[in-house]
């Protein structure tokens, strides 16, 4: 009964959800020049295309972000590639507008925004290295990252402008502080599922026709309590001791894997172009003549330097191999020699002063650098040697064990329990098949021998017994009642 009107209300519901996937774009001046769908693209706009994998990225991040829509019937999901297909095709018109009409955003703004994403800071300041690292992990380099943000602010410019433009007519703005201030008192009416359950009478004789019509719907599992003795890796890794001497041995003995590229450490003072790039150059010019004269070096770049990264440790880069460092200001430093001020080099955002502190030549790691790498690698060794023993012993102790305590005292292990065990538990097995299939296997069901060896994975290795089972029932008509009347309810 109330089944057949949530179904009426579906379709409705569906077109609701997919009407909240609105286009958010503005439309710029006059109508443009589109065409779609082509053999290498979703749609082209006066000559520039959008491409397929452009246009399937957008749909698969709109899915996504809306799980709902995936379960929508497949004209509905048609529908939401059409509009998602327009508002790329609106986007585009909207930035061919914006590089015609020469809407531009400085390097200055695009580094003062950058600078201000929390998740680019290490204790509340812009940090080099965190911004590279979490680009690298969204997949995506800074370059990328600082195009897509130009292009961002490029749009907003373009909003803010309409918007501040915009002309409201004494009657058109009358008519909004009457909307903005009127209060309207509404009364709504809402049909739920136990709105109208107190009209449904279900009798018993509707109760046992349901009951026996659907056997299936209330049979109880077959339960089986099972003795378990298990070894694990994990376990066996944690009683593993390596010696300091050992590591060093087995340091000595691969260092050749250990090899690191040149590293170096450099200082830098930035001065940003700010719209005047020749002004930020003598700028630089009369710095690099101070630290030449003698001035600290470090004092400068606390007092001159645009990179709030850095211009607090007294423009300390830290060790850096060339692959990241930028183009220009790598060249530089991976050309210097220690003790020596270079400058001014322009980079991608202004001059860079720049003064070689240390050179770490190629060469092996640092024992201490390694240690940790190398005790975790030499215990998981000593571990698997420890396990595959361990499995050895336990295979052989399974053709004279009686039983599962007999076993377990034969390898040290304890006999673990679980009991009312059914096909369909997850746990302690994880929902390993293999558990399963060997736990029901008709000899050890009928606790008439043990297991095999159960490999669950490369780190777990069990033997199981069943000391208990109890086969699949009917479960009664009076545990069942209540969910009857429900199914009956809602039918």
């Amino acid at each position: 009964m109330l089944q057949n009107i949530r179904d009426n209300l579906m379709g409705k519901v569906a077109l609701v959800v997919l009407g909240t996937i609105a286009l958010s774009f503005v439309f710029v001046g006059g109508a443009s020049r589109y065409s779609s769908i082509g053999s290498s693209y979703a749609a082209k706009v006066d000559g520039k295309e959008i491409g397929i994998n452009e246009f399937e990225n957008t749909y698969r991040q709109q899915i996504q972000g809306n799980p709902q829509l995936a379960s929508l019937p497949e004209e509905y999901r048609q529908q939401l590639r059409s509009n998602i297909l327009e508002q790329l095709i609106q986007q585009k018109v909207i930035d061919n507008y914006l590089d015609e009409a020469g809407f531009k955003i400085t390097n200055r703004q695009l580094t003062e925004i950058v600078h201000q994403f929390p998740e680019f800071q290490l204790d509340g300041h812009f940090d080099r290295d965190t911004y590279e690292t979490v680009l690298a992990g969204a997949g995506m380099t800074p370059s990328q990252f600082e195009a897509s943000q130009k292009l961002s602010l490029r749009r907003s410019q373009l909003q803010r402008a309409i918007r501040g433009s915009s002309i409201v007519s004494p009657s058109s703005y009358r008519r909004y502080l009457n909307l903005a201030f009127e209060n309207r008192v509404i009364t709504a009416a809402s049909i739920t599922p136990e709105s109208v359950a107190s009209d449904i009478n279900v009798t018993d004789e509707m109760i046992a026709a349901y009951y026996d019509e659907n056997p299936q719907d209330f049979n109880l599992p077959e339960t089986v309590d099972v003795e378990y003795v298990e070894i694990r890796r994990d376990a066996v890794a944690a009683d593993v001791t390596v010696t300091e001497q050992e590591l060093k041995e087995f340091y000595e003995l691969n260092k050749d894997r250990f090899q690191q590229d040149e590293q170096r450490q450099a200082r830098h003072i930035l001065i940003l172009f700010d719209d005047d790039e020749a002004g930020a150059e003598t700028v630089a010019n009369e710095i690099i003549t101070r630290t030449r004269s003698g001035e600290s070096f470090e004092s400068l770049a606390g007092q001159y330097s645009k990179d709030g990264a850095t211009s607090a440790n007294g423009g300390d880069l830290g060790l850096k191999t060339r692959s990241q460092l930028p183009d220009a200001l790598g060249d530089a430093v991976f050309s210097m020699q220690e003790g020596e001020i270079r400058g001014p080099i322009k980079g991608e955002f202004g001059f860079h002063i720049v003064r070689l502190d240390k050179i770490m030549e190629t060469g092996p790691l640092p024992y201490e650098q390694v240690r940790a790498s190398l005790l975790t690698e030499l215990q998981e060794k000593e571990a698997e040697g420890l396990f595959l023993a361990l499995e050895r012993k336990l295979s052989d102790a399974l053709f004279d064990a009686e039983n599962i305590h007999d076993l377990a005292a034969a390898v040290g292990a304890e006999v673990k329990t679980v009991a009312g065990f059914t096909r369909d538990s997850v746990a302690p097995f994880d929902g390993n098949q293999k558990a399963v299939d060997a736990i029901f296997d008709p000899t050890v069901l009928s606790g008439a021998q043990l297991s095999e060896l159960v490999e669950l994975d490369a780190d777990r290795t069990l033997v199981f017994s069943v000391s208990n089972y109890t086969e699949a029932t009917r479960d009664s008509l009076d545990n069942v009642r209540e969910q009857i009347v429900a199914a009956l309810t809602n039918s």
